[in-house]
This record gives C-alpha cells, sequence and structure tokens, in this order.
C-alpha cells in the first residue's frame, strides 16, 4: 500500500509539472488535460489520511488509467517539442534563404557599383586625355595665333612705313609741284573794279610797287605764268574776313625768289603776308606754327620765322640779328 501510495504522488507530481511545463512553453495549447487526475493531486494533498484510505480502495484500473495519462502527456510533449523545433528549423530556413538573397542582391550591386565606378574612372580618364589634347591644341593654336599676329603686325609696321614713305614722296612730289607758286595775303580787291572784273597783273604790279618797293622795270621783267583770287576766307563761323588770297606763278624760279625776299620790306601794321605755296597738310601744320609764332612775338619779344626742311616745318626763334635763329622746341 505504501508503494500504491507513492505511486501516485508521483504521477500527481508528475501531471502537475506537465500542466506547468505546458502552459509555460504553450499557453495557448489546445491539450486537454483529465480533470480527475488533478482532483485527486488535491485530494491528496489535503489530507493523509484520507489519502490512505483511498489507496486501500484503488484497483488497478485506476492505476493503469493514470499511467495512461502521463505516457500521453509525454507523448503530446514530446510531439509539440518536435513540431517547435520543426517550426523553428522551418524559420532558420526561410531566414537564411532571406539572407542569402540579401547577401546575393548586395554582391550584385556592389558589382554594378564596382562596374560603374570602374566606367566613371575610364570615362575620366578618356575625358582627361581629351583635356589634354585641347589644351595642347590650344597652345599650339595660341602660339600660331600670336605668331600670326606678331608677323601681321610686323608687316602692317612695315607697310606703315612704306605707305609714310610714299605718302612723303606725294608731298614733296607736290611741294615741288608748287616751288614755283606764291601766296599773298591781304592785298585789297581795288575799288575801281567793284562789280566788273578786276585785272590782277595790274593789281599784282601795284603790290610789288607800293609794298616790296621794286622798281617798275625791274616789274616788267617778272614773268608771270598765272595769277588768281582764291576763294573767299571764312571764320569758323561762316563770316568773311580779309580780301582773297593770291596766287601766283611764276615761269622763272628766281624770280619767285625775288619777291620772296622783297616780302620784309611789307609795311608793319598791315595784314598782308606772302607764303610759299605748300601742299595741304603742310599749309595746316605752318597755319598752326604762325599762331604760336605770333605769340612768341608778343609775350617774348623775339624774331621768328618758320623754316621748310623737306616736307617738315621748323619753328625758329632769335633775339635779333646779331643772334643766331635756333629750332624752337615742344612745338
Amino acid at each position: 500500500m505504501s508503494q500504491t501510495r507513492q505511486s501516485s504522488r508521483k504521477n500527481a507530481n508528475v501531471m502537475s509539472g506537465g500542466q506547468k511545463l505546458i502552459a509555460e512553453m504553450l499557453p495557448n495549447s489546445n491539450i486537454i488535460i483529465d480533470d480527475t487526475a488533478t482532483n485527486t493531486q488535491t485530494s491528496a494533498c489535503k489530507n493523509d489520511k484520507q489519502n490512505t484510505e483511498s489507496e486501500q480502495t484503488l484497483t488497478h484500473p485506476q492505476i493503469n488509467n493514470e499511467n495512461n495519462i502521463e505516457t500521453n502527456i509525454e507523448t503530446n510533449v514530446k510531439d509539440m517539442f518536435t513540431t517547435l523545433v520543426q517550426k523553428i528549423d522551418s524559420m532558420n530556413n526561410n531566414m537564411e534563404k532571406k539572407f542569402e538573397n540579401i547577401e546575393e542582391k548586395i554582391t550584385r550591386f556592389e558589382t554594378e557599383i564596382y562596374k560603374e565606378i570602374h566606367t566613371m574612372r575610364e570615362e575620366s580618364k578618356q575625358m582627361d586625355k581629351r583635356v589634354e589634347a585641347c589644351e595642347s591644341n590650344c597652345h599650339f593654336e595660341s602660339d600660331r595665333i600670336d605668331k600670326i599676329s606678331k608677323d601681321i603686325s610686323e608687316k602692317q609696321e612695315k607697310q606703315n612705313d612704306e605707305l609714310q614713305k610714299l605718302n612723303e614722296q606725294v608731298i614733296m612730289l607736290e611741294k615741288h609741284e608748287r616751288k614755283y607758286n606764291i601766296l599773298i595775303y591781304g592785298v585789297p580787291v581795288p575799288t575801281a573794279t567793284t562789280g566788273g572784273e578786276e585785272n590782277i597783273t595790274q593789281t599784282l604790279h601795284t603790290f610789288f610797287s607800293d609794298k616790296l618797293n621794286i622798281d617798275k622795270e625791274t616789274i616788267q621783267k617778272l614773268a608771270i605764268a598765272n595769277a588768281h583770287r582764291l576763294s573767299v576766307n571764312k571764320s569758323s563761323d561762316g563770316d568773311t574776313y580779309g580780301p582773297p588770297a593770291i596766287i601766283v606763278r611764276f615761269l622763272h624760279f628766281p624770280h619767285r625768289e625775288l619777291i620772296m625776299s622783297k616780302r620784309f620790306n611789307l609795311p608793319k601794321g598791315e595784314k598782308m603776308k606772302i607764303w610759299s605755296d605748300l601742299p595741304k597738310t603742310m599749309k595746316k601744320e605752318r597755319n598752326r606754327l604762325s599762331h604760336i609764332a605770333y605769340t612768341i612775338r608778343k609775350d617774348e619779344k623775339l624774331q621768328t620765322r618758320i623754316r621748310e626742311e623737306g616736307i617738315k616745318l621748323i619753328l625758329e626763334t632769335r633775339k635779333d640779328k646779331t643772334h643766331k635763329w635756333s629750332a624752337r622746341k615742344n612745338t
């Protein structure tokens, strides 16, 4: 009987432990446990005396029933553990497959990125080569352009020099053509000819005699090829001033030089002048220098003259006849 009691307690403890284990591991499990065993465990714990009496009345079929319950519980627990292990293995397999897929994707992505980087590096190298080639070509073209520009500048400078020489030659030819001419300014138109044509030869003979103090015999010998008045002189505002100038061309150069030498006999105070006939550019320069000479004579009380040297005009000054002529600088 004592053995029977111990076996009953053991079975009750096994049932209680199995129930706890199943409740902890599978709280939502649908396993059905016999209430008879649970009640038997509770009764055995309350009163040892009552348990002794119950053990005396136990039959062999009840013992077999308890053994079957214990066996069923163990079987169910094993099945549950087996199912749980299978689920865990399945989850592990799924996770491994997912990780493998992720690793495969990452590897493929890394490979694609590496290829892209490699391609970009190759393209960058090609681009660098192209840039270097372009820079080399640019340097070559720049040197070539500089050389061409230098050649053009040299040629242009040479052409300018040649053009300047040609221009000087043209001016010299024109000056030579005008060497027999003189310009006389300030000779009034005779009042007797007002409304009619002026006898320019008679006007010149009177001017030579009265203003230059040349005798009539010499005047008659002067060979004048042509003479006439120029257009009316006009100021910047359009007003006319002074009588028109007279241009005279002599047949013989000594006759022209005679008149030029007598110009210093012109009476002072009268606005009369005798100039050599020059090309237009030289006339303009002479007019500029004549204004400077007038200021020098007025302010510095010096004598002035404008001397021709080829196509150049030089302003010279001196204090009096006892001093030599010297070129005026910065004019």
